[in-house]
């Protein structure tokens, strides 16, 4: 039987949000992800109302009380949003639910690994997952940007962008991730990886 009904805080036409959604092992936290939302926020609850990022997209966390009433405890988005990072297209979350990935295809940095330099430019949908971990308190705090060992750089061929985030799970402890990335073409020698 459906127990609960769940609308973001900032609903509006074509959010998608629900594209993405993971439950924690007990199924008392839940996030969904909302790729198309077009806020211009950054960081953990930011102002919802600020629009204009087109496609940005954003995730939302919640929790289930005692009498099994749902609501909202979280607006999370990228420490670098920008227009059409799609981010919220894929979402995992561990067992106890304190630890959450959250991918963004779209996203274009050509940072290479773990919190590289947020504000270099790729190629378009290069993606990034980023990681996020909530402390004792409830409160969700970014720990890790992160991107493919392999990058697309500016000066690569023109959409090479590898889509790194379109899928991502993590481990029940919250320790392992893995990442997918469906257009990485390191097989193409017409397109220079580092």
């Amino acid at each position: 039987t459906q127990k609960a009904y769940i609308k973001p805080s900032n609903t509006r036409d074509n959010l998608r949000f629900g594209a993405s959604v993971a439950l924690d092992s007990t199924g008392s936290a839940l996030v969904a992800g909302a790729p198309n939302e077009d806020s211009a926020a950054t960081g953990i609850n930011g102002s919802q109302s600020s629009a204009g990022v087109v496609d940005s997209g954003a995730a939302y966390f919640f929790t289930r009380n005692n009498v099994g009433v749902w609501s909202q405890q979280a607006y999370i988005k990228p420490s670098n949003t920008r227009m059409s990072f799609g981010f919220g297209g894929s979402v995992a979350l561990a067992n106890d639910g304190k630890t959450m990935a959250i991918g963004a295809s779209g996203e274009n940095g050509a940072a290479t690994g773990i919190n590289g330099n947020q504000s270099l430019i790729g190629q378009a949908d290069n993606g990034a997952v980023y990681l996020f971990t909530r402390n004792n308190a409830g409160l969700w705090l970014q720990q890790a940007y992160i991107k493919a060992s392999n990058t697309p750089q500016a000066t690569d061929q023109a959409n090479s962008g590898s889509e790194f985030g379109t899928q991502v799970a993590l481990s029940g402890d919250g320790k392992t991730l893995a990442v997918g990335a469906p257009w990485q073409d390191s097989d193409n020698p017409a397109v220079a990886f580092n």
